[in-house]
């Protein structure tokens, strides 16, 4: 499946904090393979990597009603979907859709990622901080995400020349067959990589 073309602002007149499933993908500027290398098809993520990978599987700590679904952490964008849901996690209403059009199943509404914690990234995800049910939840949930990372790697690595791309692309993921095509999509990340256009060293 084609990623979207990058967006500055979201979609005009949808809510982001409504319930449903929403796929994310986040850059680095330009595609500087910040986060690991794909070695035999899997990424093998350097300590930026792994800090990343650390920071996005606490998310659901910070945020209420947050589930977290397929995700990856390629060698210069992370790719996620996140699940909006309500006090109950029963199935819901896809956001932007018609009354009564549900996305997920009981067998699709359980996260798919472990939350685990990589051993060697310190515990740096404290100031992630919760900011309520409201408009532009996702939006709000990337942009901390995006400026936890830059501080940590500032402060702890010294590091001032990493920087994301402005900005997001989003979709909002209307049905259960839209949910598993992107599923599939992320899980085949790696093993696409030598002909992803995010790869500059393609052949």
């Amino acid at each position: 499946m084609q990623r979207p073309e990058r967006k500055l602002n979201r979609h005009r007149n949808i809510d982001y904090s409504l319930p449903g499933f929403y796929f994310t993908t986040i850059c680095a500027v330009n595609m500087i393979e910040w986060f690991g290398k794909i070695i035999d098809d899997k990424i093998i993520l350097n300590k930026h990597g792994q800090l990343a990978n650390y920071l996005w599987l606490n998310i659901p700590r910070f945020y209420k009603n947050i589930e977290l679904d397929e995700f990856m952490i390629m060698p210069n964008h992370i790719h996620g979907i996140i699940r909006i849901t309500d006090a109950c996690g029963t199935a819901y209403e896809t956001a932007g859709t018609t009354a009564g059009t549900t996305v997920g199943t009981e067998q699709c509404s359980v996260p798919t990622v472990p939350h685990t914690v990589p051993h060697t990234v310190p515990h740096a995800g404290h100031t992630i901080h919760a900011l309520g049910k409201n408009y532009g939840t996702i939006s709000k949930i990337v942009k901390s995400f995006k400026n936890e990372f830059t501080n940590y790697i500032r402060k702890k690595c010294n590091n001032y020349e990493f920087q994301w791309q402005r900005s997001f692309y989003d979709e909002i993921i209307r049905d259960e067959a839209a949910l598993n095509a992107i599923r599939g999509y992320i899980k085949n990340n790696p093993t696409n990589w030598r002909k992803d256009r995010n790869n500059l060293t393609k052949t």
